[in-house]
């Protein structure tokens, strides 16, 4: 009789185990916005001279959206309509023009060299754009690949760019 009671605290032991070893493996919520889905391609790989200037080419979709018309409850959504548009960012890497420098880093937040970046983004590549400055959230990034690049820009005009981020379409003026 007492050997059924044990293996049914054995298995409720071993299944609190996953719970909380499954609970674990899940990071917090954010506190920072998301990083971009974007492109990039390295344009100008730089001189031999490892202090000279480089060029990446940051292709970032420019997302406003609206919701246009009603709700009738249960039967009908309004839709939710989107206008996308290309922006485009040229980042000098490196030299002395750069101002605090934008970075491209492997998952794991390590910088990638100029000859690493060179050589993972001679042809145009999937990558995250993060917006704030920072190293994205452990939160963002828990369906990327292990191979992802980060691309983390550097301020414009003294602040991050949260333009590059999707957001509401302002009203039209009638």
């Amino acid at each position: 009789m007492a050997f059924p009671l044990i293996r049914v605290l054995i298995l409720v032991h071993a299944s609190l185990l996953v719970v909380v070893a499954t609970a674990a493996d899940v990071p917090p919520l954010p506190r920072n916005v998301p990083p971009i889905v974007g492109t990039a391609v390295v344009i100008d790989g730089g001189t031999d001279d490892p202090t000279s200037e480089w060029g990446v080419r940051v292709a970032i979709p420019r997302i406003r959206w609206e919701v246009v018309g009603e709700i009738v409850p249960k039967h009908v959504w309004p839709d939710l309509v989107a206008e996308v548009r290309e922006t485009m960012l040229t980042l000098e890497m490196g030299g002395r023009s750069a101002l605090r420098e934008s970075r491209i880093v492997s998952l794991d937040g390590t910088p990638l060299t100029r000859e690493q970046a060179v050589e993972r983004l001679t042809v145009t590549t999937p990558v995250l754009v993060s917006v704030s400055g920072e190293m994205p959230e452990p939160y963002f990034l828990q369906l990327t690949r292990p191979d992802a690049l980060i691309v983390i820009l550097g301020p414009r005009d003294g602040s991050p760019a949260p333009n590059l981020l999707p957001a509401a379409k302002m009203p039209s003026s009638r």
